[in-house]
């Protein structure tokens, strides 16, 4: 399995990453890996988590009984890296986004676009982001939507030149 093929931005790859995050994040803690847990951390169903352990489990990136969930050693190297990468990015885009945001002369205006820049999206504030941008510069307009449609941005991008 190589990594380009499974993460091609589709929303079941999406999930398979959001999972291996999750999983990897209790694995870190030094707790044992439960359907509980899982469920917990992504504010998800317990039958929603054993649907995608069954899934990742034939995919063989994880090892998914009664006796509880392990990575294999492909879900360990996958899910290494994506952990390590995601952190570094996030670090980094937070960093760039203050210093652009504090370079930039007056009048400002941010608009958040998606529900994953208006809240944090269904990742909300976790292990893994900082929640909506809101938490790392000031925002004047929100435009929410998975994925926003046209007439919002047009009518967010409209309310934010009248602020101006």
């Amino acid at each position: 399995m190589n990594d380009e093929s499974l993460f091609v931005g589709t929303a079941e790859a999406e999930h398979v990453e959001m999972y291996l995050k999750a999983i990897w994040h209790i694995k870190e803690r030094g707790e044992n890996i439960k359907i509980n847990t899982i469920a917990k951390i992504l504010n998800i169903r317990q039958p929603s988590v054993v649907q995608m352990l069954k899934k990742l489990n034939e995919q063989n990136l994880v090892n998914y009984s009664k006796a509880g969930v392990t990575l294999t050693q492909d879900g360990e190297r996958i899910g290494s890296s994506m952990m390590r990468n995601s952190r570094l990015l996030e670090v980094l885009m937070e960093s760039a986004l203050k210093i652009a945001y504090d370079s930039t002369p007056n009048p400002k205006i941010v608009i958040a676009v998606g529900a994953c820049a208006c809240s944090g999206g269904i990742f909300g504030n976790n292990y893994a982001t900082t929640g909506g941008i809101d938490n790392i510069v000031p925002v004047n307009v929100y435009i929410p939507g998975c994925p926003p449609r046209p007439q919002s941005l047009l009518y967010g991008i409209l309310m934010a030149i009248n602020k101006i």
